[in-house]
């Protein structure tokens, strides 16, 4: 529960449903103050298939999980045969009473590049505890370096430059201000510099090859920060970083 406490939770509903007999199915309902973290969570623990129900859903196996206005929702099996058309059937049950809201994306997710891009892996999150369980690099990055808080908007995703090529990782933290990011930035160059990888430019762009001949490449364009990390190929990294900079130049 302490990385949902990192959005701007309100509280959480329990309900234990018998479907049948031998069937009962645990729901847990989880109200923010904001669509965009109710997002930010199901985007957290999504796993599986969209089965078009709500404002996002992701159905693997007999787990469903929902978004829904300011709501995450997470249905699962509790005793018995439970089936995946069971947690559907309660999952309509429960989007039809919640009054419907458009809906929008968090905003910083429009800066990312389409192309190459994982569907369904976007995260939105604001603070360090979510970053923590996302690997990165080989080195453990202890300190708070990106300075995530409340006060962040911050998304990370991942790119397939080709079918049988390796995923890498893009994120974008968004500041306050311009003189908050260039301070963030300064730190970042300082911990992957302290590690000693080989470092390069290209243009506006730094990028580190570490021990394991994997690249992280990062950029600074206003309150901006973009970072790529754990690409094979250096050119992908940096066409990607060039392409948030056109993105955000519109």
């Amino acid at each position: 529960a302490e990385p949902y406490l990192s959005y701007s939770f309100i509280r959480v509903s329990n309900a234990e449903y018998i479907k049948e007999a031998n069937k009962k199915i645990l729901v847990d309902s989880w109200e923010f103050g904001s669509q965009e973290d109710a997002f930010g969570v199901f985007s957290k623990d999504r796993t599986g298939t969209d089965i078009n129900l709500g404002n996002g859903s992701a159905l693997f196996n007999n787990y469903l999980y929902l978004w829904n206005d300011t709501y995450c929702i997470r249905i699962e099996p509790r005793e018995g045969d439970v089936t995946s058309e069971d947690v559907i059937s309660a999952g309509k049950s429960i989007i039809n009473i919640i009054p419907y809201k458009k809906v929008s994306l968090p905003s910083l997710l429009s800066l990312l590049p389409q192309q190459h891009l994982v569907q369904e892996s976007p995260m939105f999150f604001h603070k360090k505890i979510i970053l923590d369980n996302i690997y990165i690099s080989d080195n453990y990055i202890e300190e708070n370096v990106f300075h995530l808080s409340e006060k962040t908007d911050a998304v990370i995703a991942e790119y397939r430059p080709n079918t049988s090529s390796e995923s890498f990782k893009l994120m974008l933290i968004r500041y306050p201000d311009n003189d908050t990011a260039r301070l963030v930035f300064d730190d970042v160059l300082k911990l992957w510099r302290s590690w000693g990888e080989i470092e390069s430019m290209s243009g506006a762009i730094h990028t580190f090859q570490g021990k394991a001949q994997r690249y992280t490449s990062c950029l600074l364009e206003r309150n901006i920060l973009g970072m790529t990390f754990l690409s094979i190929n250096k050119g992908d990294a940096e066409m990607l970083l060039q392409s948030i900079a056109h993105n955000m130049s519109k």
